[in-house]
């Protein structure tokens, strides 16, 4: 749910209309009114409407696409001249361009972002109108074009790390210009961005990557970061003696950092202090200034320390820099210079960024995605084309039973399964008799499945000393002088280790080793080879499974890169590949010859783990077991806060119902004289994670305990227990 602005009309009997306003980004029309300035329009006529896709969610069971592209219209006013695709300068119209639609409470047009509520960022599409109206009618698709460009992936293969496929995520996320953390800055010399990967994005080459303890990855507030246990380790490039640390974390528990190349002084960042401990005895604690004092967000941290004389002060985002506080000590510099993170106790932590400048630009950055972990752990990216980055991101949702959409705000939103099927707490209830006007709802036998079947990919890890062949070419290939020659190949499987090149007659090294290439002046391979020196190879990894060779002659006459006997001689070798297994099939439900409505889920590669496999395959079922009934186009008191994924309580005393729902239909239509709110809501069931909730504050940790509450709640059977258990008389 948005944050309203904090002198927001609440709902009350005296219904207040908000003014809608379009800004267009970068355009000329519409001119400058009353109402607005140039580039911006007030808005008449409107409607906008998002849904929810993916997630196994009911009516989508079979074939949902995994994410959703919100869709509207609105009407501006013509002025005195009216504006046309044939017009000059202001009062020439065209579509293509991206507007922000927003609602103000506030006396009409405001630039401040808390006065306002966010209803979409759109392009625009086709435009409309006629020299005899006073409007010109704008329909509007949701802003996306940095999502649909081609999107190439690379990674590292790491045997420490645990790859969650939300790292794939946030590198699309990202490359489309949507940070769940801030990108590095030129002074940043060690990067930990901890979005389901350990591996950093900038570290010093050699070693990159260690990791001691057991990796895991944990949510907060819907968004991954790494969990308490493990400690990330890498080196940097660089030991200078001043850092400037920063550092995303959810403000439980604490994490612990050490600065690169400074050993014997270990930072502790708590929810409103850093404390520096040195040699395990002497400390020193500084206050976070402006530290939030609630902890049910992410809170981003900076920290600066001078080592030469030790000085520390610490401060959270929208808030300067104190005073030092200082110890004479002398900190034990150690070579390479490796920091690290680890988090304690309940801590989650992310972005965590080691440089040497103040880097104040990295406050307010990293923002515009939230990425929930996928439970799925990948050995290796495989079956990965270069492909839209919206498309690969559907295919991860699917694959994975989770869900992808942009909400108002312009914020990339990727939700699990686990989210999606209610876990955590409710933001608002829905009263029927006073917020209600219709309720109705549908439920769909399609959604049902007497045997779910699911097919995933293992993977084969082939590991070697430079012996593994990936690939060879089939053909004679001349290259001539002057003119390199670059073949793009693509290999069965994926790695991101190519063997260096050697002539195929270099016997310093075992046969069947490294890289080999041969060449000849002949095309038969007869008469003299060109010498070692002058054939230069060069290889790269385009995408995960595609490779780029560069071949270039540096002799003075072409030649031709086979054997003496006239084979095509160049193969390609790795010490590392990832290649996918045969599918496995894995099933739950009634026998094959016995299924009625039987369900396939393919998970493609995404899925590579035998256990997370169970886990989709037994959240499928669950989904899938018994239709669930769908509340739809129910019209209620609007409240524009409410977003896609929000979780609501709905009551409705006439038909006996008490349960938590999630949003999946938001529809909204308006003028100026009124407006109004459809929701589609997705009933969802109580979760072991409510049950936690419920029974730890009343001390029920015991069957004893637990029976003796029924008892006293006057539940005698298992009808009792179900009516109590939609939503535990009253209190979920």
């Amino acid at each position: 749910m948005q944050q309203k602005p904090s002198n927001w009309p609440g709902e009350s009997a005296l219904e207040i209309i908000p003014e809608i306003f379009s800004e267009f980004h970068e355009s000329t029309w519409p001119p400058k009114s009353v109402e607005a300035p140039q580039g911006t329009s007030p808005v008449g006529d409107w409607s906008i409407s998002r849904q929810l896709t993916g997630g196994m969610l009911p009516t989508q069971v079979r074939g949902a696409s995994g994410h959703s592209i919100a869709s509207g219209q609105v009407s501006i006013p013509q002025l005195p001249a009216h504006m046309s695709p044939w017009g000059f300068g202001q009062y020439r119209l065209g579509p293509g361009g991206r507007c922000t639609v927003y609602a103000s409470q506030f006396g009409g047009y405001t630039t401040v972002p808390d006065r306002r509520i966010a209803l979409g960022e759109f392009t625009v599409a086709p435009i409309s109108g006629a020299s005899t109206e006073a409007k010109v009618s704008l329909d509007l698709d949701e802003y996306s074009l940095r999502l649909r460009k081609p999107f190439t992936l690379k990674w590292t293969y790491s045997e420490t790390d645990r790859l969650d496929a939300a790292w794939v995520v946030h590198q699309v996320a990202r490359a489309g210009g949507y940070y769940a953390v801030p990108e590095p800055i030129s002074t940043t010399l060690l990067s930990f961005p901890l979005m389901g990967s350990s591996v950093p994005d900038r570290s010093a080459t050699n070693p990159n990557t260690n990791v001691t303890g057991e990796l895991a990855w944990a949510d907060h507030d819907g968004q991954i970061g790494l969990a308490s246990g493990a400690t990330v380790l890498a080196n940097a490039s660089d030991d200078p003696d001043a850092w400037y640390v920063t550092l995303d974390h959810n403000g439980l528990g604490s994490v612990v950092l050490k600065v690169p190349g400074c050993d014997n002084i270990t930072f502790t960042v708590a929810a409103a202090s850093v404390t520096a401990t040195r040699d395990s005895v002497e400390t020193l604690q500084v206050p976070i200034l402006g530290a939030p004092s609630a902890s049910s967000g992410w809170r981003r941290i900076q920290f600066q320390v001078n080592l030469k004389g030790f000085s520390m002060r610490a401060r959270a985002e929208g808030t300067s820099y104190g005073a030092y506080s200082s110890k004479t000590w002398t900190p034990v510099r150690v070579s390479p210079p490796r920091g690290q993170v680890r988090g304690v106790g309940d801590a989650v932590a992310r972005g965590v960024q080691f440089s040497t400048t103040t880097a104040t630009e990295i406050f307010g950055r990293g923002n515009k995605a939230k990425i929930n972990s996928t439970g799925s752990i990948l050995t290796g990216l495989l079956d990965v084309p270069v492909a839209p980055g919206w498309d690969l991101l559907q295919e991860i949702a699917s694959s994975t039973g989770g869900a992808v959409w942009m909400d108002e705000t312009g914020t990339l939103i990727f939700r699990s399964r686990d989210l999606l099927r209610g876990t955590g707490n409710y933001g608002e209830t829905i009263e029927a008799l006073e917020q209600v006007e219709t309720l109705g709802w549908i439920i769909d036998p399609a959604d049902q499945a007497d045997r779910v079947e699911l097919t995933y990919k293992p993977t084969i890890v082939t590991k070697s000393a430079d012996e593994t062949t990936i690939w060879e070419s089939d053909s004679p290939l001349l290259i001539r002088v002057g003119t390199p020659k670059v073949l793009f190949v693509d290999i069965d499987g994926t790695t991101d280790r190519l063997s260096r090149w050697v002539p195929l007659w270099d016997t310093r090294y075992p046969e069947g080793s490294l890289s080999r290439w041969a060449a000849s002046f002949a095309l038969d391979g007869s008469g003299s080879r060109p010498a070692d020196d002058s054939v230069s190879i060069k290889t790269s990894m385009v995408s995960s499974s595609r490779i780029k060779i560069t071949i270039t002659n540096k002799n003075t006459s072409a030649i031709w890169m086979v054997d003496g006997n006239g084979n095509p001689a160049i193969t390609l070798r790795t010490s590392l590949l990832v290649t996918a297994g045969d599918p496995v099939t894995i099933s739950k439900g009634v026998s094959a010859n016995q299924a009625v409505s039987p369900l396939e889920l393919s998970t493609g590669a995404w899925i590579q783990d035998a256990d997370a496999a169970q886990t989709v395959l037994h959240w499928a079922a669950s989904q899938t077991e018994v239709a669930q009934p769908v509340l739809q186009g129910m019209r209620v008191v609007p409240n524009l806060a409410r977003q896609l994924g929000d979780l609501v309580r709905i009551i409705d005393p006439i038909t006996n119902l008490r349960s938590k729902a999630l949003i999946t239909g938001i529809t909204l239509n308006g003028d100026h004289s009124q407006y109004s709110q459809e929701l589609d809501l997705t009933l969802v069931a109580v979760t072991f994670d409510d049950w936690d909730q419920f029974m730890q504050p009343n001390s029920l940790d015991s069957f004893t305990a637990l029976d003796a509450f029924l008892q006293a709640q006057q539940i005698r059977s298992f009808n009792d227990l179900d009516e109590w258990g939609q939503d535990f008389g009253g209190t979920l």
